[in-house]
């Protein structure tokens, strides 16, 4: 008797072999993850056919196992089944407001580093290079102040 063995995890099937009689009674030997049940034979492309135990039959079920993108971050799915809502099989390009907002980011980031590495250079002791320091300290703060309230 043919049975057909699927994956104890994925429930995916895998392969076929024969079951051997029962040498106590009447029957066939059914191992676990097997069943007797033939797998439907046409399997459309992008699906794996799994075993529903419950039902007792085989189903068809995405199969987007592989590379995958969360918005611009590659990702590696494991598991069957439909992607989850923002997850795309391709990356998303930037849009031109987007890629505008990194470049403010950045260029906060920046500034909030300037100011703290010229923290030390205000002290009231400090006479060389101030007035420039304390012009492009306040220039720094004038520019996250503007920026940072529209990110």
């Amino acid at each position: 008797m043919t049975i057909y063995n699927y994956n104890k995890e994925t429930k995916e099937f895998i392969s076929t072999s024969e079951a051997r009689e029962n040498p106590l009674e009447e029957g066939y030997l059914i191992p676990a993850n097997s069943t007797t049940v033939k797998p439907t034979e046409v399997i459309d492309e992008g699906f794996a056919i799994v075993f529903n135990e419950g039902e007792n039959t085989w189903e068809q079920v995405e199969d987007n196992r592989g590379i995958a993108y969360n918005v611009r971050e590659e990702i590696q799915i494991t598991e069957l089944g439909p992607l989850k809502d923002g997850i795309a099989k391709e990356p998303v390009p930037f849009t031109q407001a987007e890629l505008d907002k990194i470049e403010i980011d950045k260029q906060i980031a920046e500034a909030k580093q300037y100011l703290s590495d010229t923290d030390f250079k205000v002290l009231p002791d400090y006479d060389q290079d101030s007035t420039e320091v304390k012009v492009k300290r306040q220039e720094a703060r004038e520019f996250i102040r503007a920026n940072e309230g529209d990110n």
